[in-house]
């Protein structure tokens, strides 16, 4: 047995890490969709527009994310991630790339996964302007989450705070409803005994 542990308590650490697994999976699910990026056709309109014309190419990626979504919807997880790579290969300039990073991140490993939200926030950051604006609540978020689910949560509080800030920036609604409620979800589980601000 793995390290002089009994098969029981192998078993036990299996079950462990296999119900980890799929609460952080479950708790990540509706942060990993970002609310000009979710399947609402008046949304999606609203950013393709005036996003073809002022970056054809942060249109198109875009778009091929949202197709994306669409087919990982119906249960096609391999097509979405063709898509998204995809995405990810013709992006040009930070605003494109910070998208598709931001979608490259879904269905990897916690590894992988925080590293693509890391870089996804560090292109936002580049872009220099307010057409991110209200991405950085969840690009935060993200980042926090995927600390906190690769096992450091003590790297999870610092972007999880920030991206409490950056709410005001999110159109009202349901969504920004619930991303608030799941980055405070978060930062009372990576610091319970911090009060957090309302």
């Amino acid at each position: 047995m793995a390290e002089g542990l009994s098969k029981k308590d192998v078993l036990r650490c299996l079950k462990r890490f296999i119900a980890r697994e799929v609460f952080y999976d479950l708790k990540h699910d509706l942060l990993t969709t970002k609310d000009d990026l979710r399947l609402d056709g008046r949304r999606e309109e609203e950013v393709l527009v005036p996003l073809m014309e002022t970056d054809p190419c942060a249109a198109e990626v875009f778009s091929l994310t949202q197709q994306g979504m669409r087919v990982e919807s119906d249960g096609d997880f391999l097509a979405a991630m063709a898509l998204y790579e995809r995405a990810a290969s013709i992006a040009e300039g930070p605003h494109a790339e910070c998208i598709a990073e931001h979608f490259m991140a879904r269905h990897r490993s916690p590894s992988e996964e925080l590293e693509h939200n890391l870089q996804a926030l560090a292109l936002a950051r580049k872009v220099g302007d307010d057409r991110v604006a209200d991405y950085f609540a969840s690009f935060l978020g993200c980042v926090g989450l995927s600390y906190e689910r690769a096992g450091r949560p003590d790297l999870a509080r610092s972007p999880l705070e920030e991206a409490l800030e950056h709410l005001g920036a999110v159109p009202p609604g349901d969504y920004k409803d619930s991303v608030e409620l799941d980055i405070r979800n978060a930062l009372s589980r990576v610091a319970p005994e911090q009060p957090l601000a309302t």
